[in-house]
């Protein structure tokens, strides 16, 4: 399909926003053949982020990026004679944005101040305390107000990635979580004065506020003493009531090392006041049910009400109701994203927009006008690395106003497809198979296994930077959602855990006898290759079928397993739930401690036979590069092919110029021991050691 604009913002946004009123660069062959991604281009940095639309959906605004600097662009989407605006906040780094009503816009941003809280000017070299701050402004940046004046124990607000409640019948106020002393209390604060008056009292571990439909407090989630865990608390009176005597009741513990559509699905979480006073939309999984759905709750009576929202296998997290608080969808993540809309009519146009879009991205309804009448979509996919668009329902026209990153042509980007095997014992995985854009059918490149970390996450239909980076060099990558990944339902989740080196590695040795099996790969043509549990797995394969891989990369990666649970339970210091969380994931070193032995790659580097590369971080705090260190000696003291790189000053994720360094080694490790222009029958002997 034709990815042109149907209508187009008014004077291209030339303040910054990229609008494409031509022909997509997908119409038409590619000529001459696709150019690799260089490094540079797989790790760009963002240009534009976080748009938003004006209650209305008249206006469009968001954030860019520009000579280091940090930019509001604001564009009238009904006047296309009108400029757009561009402003910035004066000595700040803007963090987000958000519309308080059609004139007035709210943003976060990131400080230096003096010991008295005047902000310090940016570029002049000078440091103090580093705050962040929530400031108002007019749609043409004027009418500046700091929020919170006065108030110096609230320079460094909490949990500013979100407000509380942005009050939409009540267009001056805003309900903001922030430090009173040591706690973390419930403020309403005025937008065009910055007063603010206290509504709920928290606590010095309180983490997330979630108030009513009238913009009272609900519920109240605080971390435990240990870190590790959070209790949800639910109010148990009138919400109207003083901060002071408001009554609280517990309603569940959640893991904190978890989020959206990442790892560790809590079993109940707020996400929505509802229609009633006492009523919130809640992903819950109660009566023990194996995967979250959407459930309308009492806060007050604590009962589940109604079912609005389950899918088998599939953890669902997410609820859209309209202005009035009303029901109207969910989205969530099966094999790619899916919209299910209540009403048959607004079902069918994400239908259609889905088709629109070639059903090659998942689509995200990030924001919309307050009468559901213009969406802002995002959209990225194996091919579109992120673009953003506005879609009025009543003339049925879409107009892609920016990217996220510098756009790429889609030609040359490598297709993905997902694809479906039966783990040994039965149990049905999905993965996403990324080709070359250039391959030809019935052609086998040589395949990259690619695990994901976690190991309680998963991988999604969407672009990756270093997927791509490997497919427009001629590789296919492929990407198993294995057993004990999240997303799936706690069922499928927990049948990973003490199973590393186990069924959750045989879920990755019986991805690779697919591929072969149905001919998308050749025999021996194959290398392992990944990073946090993905690295251990790579090792693991390395050491555990060292027949099976060319090649095996690991990158932050452990080695040793017992090493790791020293770590763990040095950092959690014996606290019961921080314990009890991981030895239920990877195992007892008591109790588990000849499994461990046996399932870590350091005690088996004599079973290697192929090259061997290990990338880690200096300062890894959480995987530190000892295991790296561990495995590089025991390989060369049994006198194998192994390579060390590592990285100054690095952690355990990396940043642009740090993936650089990563990128620039494991490219030419792959291209000597995985060589694209090897036909697959000469590659049936396997390089030695």
């Amino acid at each position: 399909m034709n990815r042109a604009c149907l209508t187009c913002v008014p004077a291209a946004l030339a303040a910054g926003l990229a609008v494409l009123c031509a022909p997509s660069s997908g119409a038409g062959p590619a000529t001459p053949p696709p150019q690799p991604l260089t490094v540079d281009e797989a790790v760009a940095d963002v240009v534009h982020w976080g748009p938003r639309l004006s209650p209305s959906g008249r206006y469009v605004a968001l954030l860019r990026e520009h000579a280091d600097l940090t930019y509001i662009t604001v564009a009238d989407l009904e006047n296309a004679a009108a400029k757009p605006v561009t402003h910035s906040i004066p000595n700040g780094v803007i963090k987000w944005i958000e519309w308080d009503s059609d004139e007035r816009l709210l943003a976060a941003a990131t400080f230096w101040a003096d010991a008295k809280g005047n902000a310090i000017p940016l570029n002049t070299g000078q440091r103090g305390i580093r705050v962040v701050r929530m400031v108002a402004l007019d749609r043409n940046g004027g009418n500046f107000v700091l929020l919170f004046q006065g108030n110096l124990e609230a320079l460094s607000t909490v949990n500013l990635a979100q407000v509380t409640d942005f009050l939409p019948n009540d267009p001056q106020h805003i309900i903001v979580p922030a430090y009173n002393g040591n706690r973390i209390d419930l403020f309403r604060v005025d937008t065009f004065t910055g007063g603010s008056e206290r509504i709920g009292k928290g606590t010095n571990r309180t983490l997330y506020w979630f108030t009513d439909k009238d913009g009272y407090p609900a519920f109240r989630i605080d971390k435990n003493w240990t870190g590790w865990y959070a209790y949800v608390y639910a109010r148990k009176g009138p919400g109207n009531a003083p901060a002071d005597d408001l009554e609280w009741e517990k309603v569940d513990e959640i893991p904190l090392r978890g989020d959206d559509e990442g790892h560790a699905v809590p079993d109940f979480y707020p996400l929505h006041p509802g229609p009633d006073a006492d009523t919130y939309y809640v992903s819950a999984r109660p009566d023990g049910a194996d995967a979250s759905g959407i459930y309308l709750y009492n806060f007050i009576t604590k009962k589940y009400l109604k079912t609005l929202a389950t899918e088998p296998g599939v953890d669902i997290r997410r609820v859209v109701v309209d202005e009035d608080y009303a029901y109207l969808g969910v989205e969530y993540y099966a094999d790619r994203k899916v919209v299910r809309m209540a009403d048959p009519k607004l079902q069918a146009q994400f239908n259609a927009l889905d088709k629109y879009f070639g059903r090659q991205v998942d689509m995200y309804l990030s924001d919309f006008s307050r009468d559901f009448g213009t969406w802002l979509l995002y959209t990225v996919g194996p091919r579109d690395r992120g673009s953003y668009h506005v879609y009025r329902r009543k003339d049925k026209f879409v107009t892609e106003v920016a990217h996220r990153f510098k756009p790429l042509d889609m030609n040359r980007l490598g297709p993905a497809q997902v694809l479906r095997y039966r783990a040994r014992d039965g149990l049905e995985i999905m993965g996403y198979l990324t080709t070359p854009p250039a391959a030809k059918a019935g052609s086998k490149p040589p395949l990259i296994i690619l695990p994901h970390g976690g190991p309680e996450m998963r991988d999604y239909f969407q672009y990756d930077g270093f997927v791509q980076l490997l497919a427009t060099r001629g590789y296919q990558v492929f990407q198993p959602n294995f057993r004990g990944s999240s997303g799936f339902g706690k069922k499928f989740a927990e049948a990973g855990w003490r199973q590393y080196g186990g069924t959750m590695q045989d879920d990755l040795t019986d991805a690779l006898a697919f591929l072969v099996d149905k001919g998308y790969a050749a025999k021996d043509r194959a290398c392992i290759v990944g990073a946090s549990y993905g690295g251990y797995a790579a090792l693991a394969g390395a050491t555990q079928t060292p027949d099976l891989y060319r090649c095996a990369v690991s990158i932050a990666g452990m080695s040793d397993l017992p090493l790791q649970l020293k770590i763990d339970k040095k950092e959690v210091r014996e606290f019961k739930e921080g314990w009890k969380y991981v030895k239920d994931r990877m195992g007892d070193p008591d109790d588990d401690e000849e499994m461990l032995e046996a399932h870590s790659p350091v005690r088996l580097a004599g079973a290697v036979k192929i090259p061997v590369l290990l990338i880690h971080g200096e300062d890894d705090g959480r995987v530190p590069i000892e295991h790296s260190d561990k495995m590089d000696k025991a390989l060369r003291k049994a006198g194998k092919d192994v390579l060390f790189v590592r990285i100054a000053e690095a952690g355990h994720g990396f940043s642009n110029d740090e993936l650089k360094k990563v990128y620039a080694p494991l490219l030419e490790f792959l291209g000597k021991h995985l060589p694209v222009d090897v036909a697959p029958a000469a590659a049936e002997t396997k390089p030695q050691p």
